[in-house]
């Protein structure tokens, strides 16, 4: 379409401007030349909890960036389009290094398909192991929390086969870092040394081998340089990227 029609206007997910997915698609609309890119008011979709963007493509590369606001649209600079994200708020910032999944492996937490079933408050059978949410996670540290989860994973299993119980050697480790699934553009993360056995909006990461030190990689999660990186490409409830 973008070869036949002069303009193409479209309502996108802001993650559109920065998920690895949607690289090759930038890619082609850059080709074709972006008009204007412009954030929607949050709450544009009654319900939706999501941010969306507008995008006029074809017919100019004036690649001009702006905000819609109840007195009209606002410009607010050019779109900036990185190779790996574009930005309407300026400049992305950029590091050196290597990609995170190099130094840790990266597992989402128990998927048990049934809350009210298998987390609960107190230890009342020896299946139960101390769990955690994302909301329980800040910046450095776990708030304390007296849930466990009923950790019988073919069970689990039995009841909805969809369901990720996940290996129990994933949580039963001496130490491993937890981030926070649902971030916005700050990322949460804190060292766990009680084998948690965490729920699914969370993020556990384990070093890929003995010479990966986690405390520094959970440094470098929180240090300011990467907090900048991460908070200029994603606004998204979910952790991305």
């Amino acid at each position: 379409c973008l070869d036949a029609c002069d303009r193409v206007a479209l309502v996108l997910p802001d993650g559109w401007l920065h998920l690895h997915s949607f690289a090759a698609l930038r890619a082609r609309v850059s080709q074709a030349g972006v008009d204007t890119l412009t954030q929607l008011p949050s709450g544009v979709f009654p319900g939706a909890r999501v941010f969306a963007v507008a995008l006029v493509t074809g017919g100019s590369a004036r690649c001009e960036a702006g905000r819609l606001t109840r007195e009209g649209r606002v410009v607010t600079g050019p779109v900036h389009m990185g190779k790996d994200a574009w930005s309407l708020e300026g400049p992305l910032p950029h590091l050196a290094g290597r990609p995170l999944g190099e130094l840790v492996h990266i597992h989402m937490g128990v998927v048990c398909g049934d809350y009210p079933r298998y987390v609960r408050r107190g230890r009342h059978d020896p299946d139960d192991r101390p769990t955690c949410r994302g909301r329980d996670v800040q910046r450095w540290a776990i708030a304390p929390t007296d849930e466990h989860v009923l950790y019988r994973p073919r069970e689990m299993l039995d009841r909805k086969p969809y369901v990720a119980p996940k290996s129990a050697a994933i949580f039963d480790v001496p130490a491993k870092i937890v981030l926070a699934g649902t971030s916005g553009r700050e990322l949460r993360a804190a060292m766990d040394e009680d084998q948690r056995f965490v729920m699914d909006s969370c993020y556990v990461l384990l070093p890929r081998d003995e010479g990966v030190d986690l405390w520094g990689v959970l440094g470098l999660l929180m240090s300011p340089q990467v907090g900048a990186w991460y908070g200029a490409r994603h606004r998204a409830a979910r952790v991305k990227g």
